[in-house]
């Protein structure tokens, strides 16, 4: 059965597992949610409890939550590339997803609320921007001795749909003056599943 995805079209979260759907060549069918014209509150009632998406129906089986979407996706999949095949590999991605989760994420996500959405914010830039730029120095020694964070993993992916939206912070220089972080973020972007992505954004 085709795995149905409820999405808003520029959703960094909606973004990051249409990625892994297409790294796992899954077929699936996009559905538009548009909250902001209401048309959730059927959906919060079937499909999310929150109302927040993306989401996903496999059959009789609702999951919600992107991470936890990826998550599920490569399990089903049963991918030897995604997957770790030993404890090793289990715990350097499982600290990478903790690393991208509750490090990178934070604090792109606060920049880009403060830079993008809430300009009065300003005030508050400085720890932020000291905070995402630790993260990239971690990956630069990181990816020092390996080509990506984890075996190219759904890891190295969640972070794509963040970095896409360094343009608007302008901001690119913090990737472009570390090079391994830049190398790797070239060979993300080079991605066919990326390229899906973005080809569905501009569409």
């Amino acid at each position: 059965m085709t795995i149905r995805l409820h999405r808003s079209k520029l959703s960094t979260c909606t973004q990051r597992v249409m990625l892994v759907l297409n790294g796992l060549d899954l077929p699936y069918n996009l559905i538009d949610v548009d909250i902001g014209q209401g048309e959730h509150e059927g959906f919060v009632h079937d499909i999310h409890p929150f109302g927040k998406l993306p989401a996903v129906e496999d059959g009789t089986l609702h999951v919600f939550e992107s991470r936890a979407i990826c998550k599920y996706l490569v399990a089903f999949s049963d991918s030897v590339l995604l997957s770790p095949v030993d404890s090793r590999e289990l715990a350097a991605l499982e600290q990478a997803a903790l690393v991208e989760h509750s490090y990178f994420n934070t604090s792109f996500s606060k920049l880009a609320c403060e830079r993008i959405f809430e300009q009065w914010m300003m005030s508050q830039l400085p720890p932020t921007t000291e905070n995402f730029k630790e993260v990239l120095d971690h990956y630069e020694k990181l990816l020092a001795s390996q080509p990506y964070l984890t075996k190219c993993s759904r890891v190295d992916m969640n972070h794509l749909a963040w970095l896409h939206t360094l343009s608007h912070l302008s901001m690119e220089h913090e990737i472009s003056s570390r090079g391994k972080v830049a190398a790797w973020y070239q060979r993300m972007q080079q991605r066919p599943a990326w390229q899906k992505v973005l080809s569905g954004i501009t569409a």
